[in-house]
């Protein structure tokens, strides 16, 4: 092999593809330097040769090597940091999306509460009303079914009679007691979870302050409970 062809081995091979390659020869330097040059040779040597300046040479190719690993280096380590604060910078500015979110949805979330607080009471406010009416009612009604009793013969009473049997009244009369105790066991789970809500959304004003850890609990299952069934 002369000493192209091992120079073209040298740089076909990852592991020598760096090492800097100086060519001595002894002939025309002219036209063979440049194909040296051109192959990837960082120098080029002329004979006869002094020692002295091969000496010199390679040590000035070496440390221009090491100059180039050490950039190399540095470049790698610099590509690694860069990448680094890349990741930092994306993660802590997710996170910073993240709060911002919550923020507007704890805000949200205490306007929506209020806003269902309004229609609860009055709604609450006007089953117990109703309660309250239907209890008169129905004691209008015990005292004519009383009547009733003392007056069997009567047309009209026996026409009544006939209307309660065929509406059914005894049933209606106490599926209405449970629909209204239903409906206020609703309203008031409703009122629970909205208040439940409003804790949770409520923005901390940086102090300092006692809570009831059985009272942030359940406020917390009461608020999931649908995601634990």
């Amino acid at each position: 092999m002369d000493g192209y062809a091992v120079l073209a081995g040298l740089r076909e091979d990852p592991a020598t593809r760096d090492l800097p390659v100086i060519f001595v020869t002894a002939m025309d330097p002219s036209e063979d330097e440049k194909r040296g040059l051109d192959l990837g040779a960082v120098d080029y040597i002329a004979q006869p040769i002094n020692p002295a300046i091969v000496l010199a040479r390679a040590r000035t190719q070496l440390e221009a090597r090491q100059a180039r690993d050490k950039l190399k280096r540095f470049n790698a380590l610099l590509v690694h940091q860069v990448e680094q604060g890349t990741h930092a910078l994306e993660q802590a500015q997710l996170q910073l999306m993240q709060s911002e979110k919550m923020a507007s949805i704890g805000q949200l979330a205490a306007g929506v509460a209020h806003e269902i607080n309004n229609p609860i009471g009055f709604v609450g406010s006007n089953l117990g009303t109703l309660t309250g009416y239907l209890q008169v009612i129905f004691s209008i009604i015990a005292a004519y079914e009383r009547a009733e009793a003392l007056a069997c013969n009567d047309a009209a009473f026996e026409e009544a009679r006939s209307l309660r049997q065929k509406l059914d009244y005894d049933y209606l009369k106490e599926d209405i007691a449970g629909l209204l105790s239903e409906s206020r066991d609703g309203i008031a789970r409703v009122r629970k979870i909205v208040q439940d809500l409003t804790g949770f959304s409520h923005l901390s004003d940086m102090v300092w302050e006692w809570a009831d850890i059985h009272q942030g609990l359940d406020s917390t299952l009461n608020m999931v409970w649908n995601e634990l069934k």
